[in-house]
């Protein structure tokens, strides 16, 4: 069964946030939203959210294995998958192609635990 795509944000404004060039800030407030029963998922630059929020990340999100999905954009060098993968229970996906992509983004939606997707940008 295909599903639509649609403008998350447009549809869902009190479920869509915007923490700018934070990091930091977006991945700890993923952690209290999961924490909370929710499960957020974190978007951005991967090159800087795993540069820059890498310890949040791993102690917050990974240690405690919460229900936090982290999706990074980017076409740079491979080396944020392989700082995802040195952290316990982190999932790694790199989809090849847009189907994958959308393949595992709707998996991780009903798996528990936190899963970094890593994704091309052309």
């Amino acid at each position: 069964k295909k599903r639509k795509e649609f403008n998350f944000p447009k549809f869902f404004p009190e479920r869509y946030f915007n923490f700018g060039l934070a990091e930091a800030n977006t991945v700890s407030a993923a952690v209290g939203f999961s924490a909370r029963g929710k499960v957020p998922f974190v978007v951005g630059s991967s090159s800087f959210l795993i540069g820059k929020a890498w310890e949040q990340i791993r102690n917050g999100i990974c240690y405690s294995n919460l229900n936090v999905k982290i999706i990074g954009l980017g076409d740079e060098v491979f080396e944020d998958a392989a700082l995802m993968r040195s952290i316990s229970n982190m999932k790694v996906f790199c989809p090849a192609s847009a189907a994958e992509a959308l393949s595992v983004i709707y998996a991780l939606m009903d798996d528990y635990g936190p899963a970094y997707v890593r994704l091309s940008v052309p």
